[in-house]
């Protein structure tokens, strides 16, 4: 009986970076069912992924041992032994000096691909689909990833239920925290049911949130978080790892843009919007929001 291919994924970056990432992930776990399939990178934002299935273990992206990959020194035997043991290293961490291109592969019988870090097709999910091309897997006309396992068993809210996340780890991504506000409390009167999501850059928008009755959730798990978020109706949010995850468990959304481009970084579903205010979400008041709403197909009425 042959032995189960075994499979590195290289990719850093946060949890947007990693969901981004799952279409790719989730096309060589259908190429190859039961291969073993590692990923180094975010061990938080992948721990969905082992929840899900998609990979089977995951090594920090943080850990000393990957700086020996550059340079050219001769790699320490116990990494060097490990790495041996694939059959298959995909790459999506920066080189620009062509380090890990002159290290990999280290024996005939590894394939090793090396791919941009940052994506150069539009949607960003696309990119990292058309690096398996030459493993003979051929990129999808959509990318509508999604979890499966997280929602299986999750129960619905009362209809009508809401997910927030006027947060971001970057200030210059966010709509103000008192146009939030103004936002929710329009939604609180026309009788939604709201689930505020908060982390910890998100302080200002958690005390404008103090007042209203609704559910927080404040420094949830990632899979605490999926399950409350399973259980909504809508999401509204930023340019964030969080709507990703809102929209890989099916949600459909609303997406509040910035400077970044939608057409690359959006989330990619049947009923997932994007609404942009250049060059700052800063100054839009709270009508375009509004009629945003009026005009989703999927928003509940």
């Amino acid at each position: 009986m042959a032995m189960s291919k075994r499979i590195l994924v290289l990719r850093g970056g946060a949890l947007g970076d990693f969901l981004l990432t799952l279409p790719a992930l989730q096309l060589l776990r259908e190429r190859w069912p039961h291969c073993q399939l590692s990923l180094v990178g975010n061990t938080t934002a992948a721990t969905l992924g082992l929840v899900e299935g998609a990979i089977d273990e995951t090594f920090s992206q943080h850990e000393a041992r990957w700086a020996a990959l550059y340079g050219d020194s001769p790699l320490p035997d116990a990494l060097k032994s490990w790495l041996l043991t694939f059959d298959i290293v995909l790459c999506f961490w920066p080189d620009p000096e062509r380090e890990l291109r002159a290290r990999f592969p280290l024996h005939p019988g590894q394939t090793f691909i090396q791919a941009e870090a940052r994506p150069l097709t539009h949607p960003a999910a696309r990119h990292f689909c058309e690096a398996l091309a030459p493993l003979g897997i051929p990129c999808p006309d959509n990318f509508e990833y999604g979890f499966k396992a997280l929602r299986k068993d999750t129960a619905k809210l009362p209809s009508r239920s809401i997910a927030l996340h006027p947060g971001s780890s970057s200030a210059a991504r966010n709509w103000p925290a008192c146009k939030w506000r103004e936002l929710a409390d329009h939604l609180v009167k026309k009788g939604f049911r709201l689930l505020v999501i908060t982390g910890e850059a998100d302080e200002e928008q958690r005390a404008e949130f103090a007042s209203l009755r609704c559910e927080q959730a404040h420094m949830l798990s990632l899979t605490e978080l999926a399950g409350k978020l399973a259980a909504c109706d809508f999401y509204l949010g930023h340019d964030t790892g969080i709507s990703h995850l809102a929209a890989a468990l099916g949600l459909p959304a609303l997406i509040l843009f910035g400077p970044s481009n939608p057409l690359i970084w959006a989330p990619q579903g049947r009923y997932i919007r994007a609404l942009q205010a250049k060059p700052s979400l800063s100054e839009m008041p709270l009508e375009p929001v509004l009629e945003a709403l009026e005009l989703h197909p999927a928003f509940p009425v």
